[in-house]
């Protein structure tokens, strides 16, 4: 991934502008809104009969684990990182890019993704009432997702599988 991020980069394809507090700030929350919205599409269709093929490998593990976040055919991994990429780069010709906070958000990403993984829940029972419940998921909340292999699509958050009612109604 870091490569095709130094090749949108280099190549001119993704805009960079000057780092300010700012700039770092705003490019972290595109860049988690825009991942989130690309996740959840191209997961979801991921798990069409058609395209399952690409997303196999990462459910040959029905109970996660922490290897289970970096466990992606290359294809898969591909279209997760040039789509990211690329809606970011579009976003790019009309506000440039921070590449400290694309890169903040993808060293966040991978903590997250990897506890998100790690079937291993350290939240309190009652966390999704609370008001970081209701914006970040629970490992539980993607464990069910391989459980279950339905439903439960976002990645980080669960905004999107509430708009399209994809969540799993005893969802944690």
């Amino acid at each position: 991934h870091a490569l095709l991020f130094l090749a949108f980069i280099w190549s001119g394809v993704l805009a960079v502008g000057s780092e300010s507090v700012s700039r770092v700030i705003a490019t972290f929350l595109c860049s988690l809104l825009w991942t989130e919205i690309w996740h959840y599409a191209s997961h979801r269709a991921m798990h069409l009969r058609s395209f399952h093929f690409i997303h196999r490998e990462h459910h040959l593990s029905r109970v996660t684990g922490v290897w289970t976040s970096v466990s992606f055919s290359f294809l898969e991994k591909f279209i997760f990182s040039f789509g990211i990429l690329g809606g970011l780069a579009a976003v790019s010709r009309f506000y440039p890019m921070s590449v400290i906070g694309i890169t903040a958000y993808y060293v966040f990403y991978f903590y997250t993704n990897t506890l998100g993984h790690a079937n291993f829940e350290f939240r309190k029972p009652n966390y999704r009432s609370t008001f970081m419940g209701k914006i970040f998921n629970s490992p539980t909340y993607h464990a069910m997702h391989h459980a279950r292999y339905t439903h439960n699509y976002g990645l980080l958050t669960p905004w999107f599988d509430q708009l399209f009612d994809t969540e799993w109604k005893d969802a944690a």
